[in-house]
């Protein structure tokens, strides 16, 4: 399938599943909506970037509460069953191969010049949540358990980026400045009904943080209306992937409703807008993770 298919099919499904008051990523307040899950493969490794995004969208929607996906395959290779009525959701791989390879190797990254021959590839796949597999192994009904990250602990990543950290502003905010100083703007810890929403709001700050030219380079000086959005978009990301993988809520929080009008516009002009957005969320991540002396989870 061309790219171009594939991304408009994966926006269509985002936007099918976004309202007036949530985004499909996070849990709403109604309480009968299960806490959505990190989704996992059989493997018990993470999902990354836009298939992170979509089965989650797919947990929210069809309130599953287990974190775990397989292929119909793999459910037969450990002499599981997927029930007969139940239809699957697809996912993607995006890899590279050699033009004279008879069949796509696995996905290969890299910088260097000699890769300059390799093409790219997308497979898509369809997986299966656990809840809709009979027979399974007892290692797959088992209940993760994640330890939650503290208010204290969630400081080290400020402290591992030198990013000095002010309280008392009203709302969360990255500020960089022409000369290249930086710092975190944050709301006193007493205006955060939970440590949950203050550790999210801290999240937020750091996937900006990220985007600094002496990071990843991603944030743009002077940006406009749909790249102050699109920025906006891999730190909402970024920050419900962080809450999941560390056991903080995801619940539906007001202040990100503002930005779902322009999100919703932003996915209708630009069909690439979620899966780069998660691309970027999850090169984020995976910066904060690798820094020295930062808290890991699971």
């Amino acid at each position: 399938m061309p790219t171009h298919s594939l991304d408009e099919e994966i926006t269509q499904y985002i936007i099918d599943n976004i309202t007036d008051n949530n985004v499909p990523w996070r849990r709403p307040s109604d309480a009968s909506h299960p806490t959505i899950t990190t989704p996992m493969r059989h493997n018990h490794e993470f999902y990354r970037g836009i298939n992170k995004i979509l089965l989650m969208t797919a947990s929210f929607c069809h309130q599953y509460t287990s974190p775990y996906w397989l292929t119909y395959k793999q459910a037969q290779s450990i002499s599981a069953h997927v029930r007969k009525s139940e239809k699957g959701f697809r996912v993607i791989k995006f890899g590279t191969f050699e033009p004279d390879d008879t069949k796509a190797a696995s996905p290969v990254v890299s910088d260097d010049a000699e890769m300059n021959n390799r093409r790219p590839y997308i497979k898509r796949y369809t997986v299966f949540n656990i809840e809709q597999i009979d027979n399974l192994p007892a290692d797959y009904q088992q209940v993760r358990t994640v330890e939650k990250i503290t208010t204290h602990e969630v400081h080290r990543f400020a402290d591992a980026l030198s990013i000095p950290v002010r309280h008392g502003n009203s709302h969360g905010q990255y500020i960089r400045l022409d000369d290249g100083t930086e710092h975190i703007r944050l709301p006193n810890y007493d205006s955060y009904p939970d440590d949950d929403a203050y550790i999210a709001t801290f999240f937020h700050e750091l996937i900006h943080a990220t985007g600094h030219q002496k990071r990843l380079d991603r944030l743009v000086k002077d940006p406009d209306k749909a790249q102050t959005s699109f920025e906006e978009l891999v730190a909402e990301l970024g920050s419900v992937m962080l809450c999941q993988r560390f056991g903080i809520s995801t619940n539906t929080d007001h202040r990100h409703i503002p930005y779902i009008k322009g999100w919703l516009q932003g996915l209708k002009n630009d069909h690439r807008m979620i899966r780069k957005a998660a691309g970027e969320a999850q090169k984020a991540i995976d910066f904060l993770l690798a820094m020295p002396g930062v808290p890991h989870s699971i």
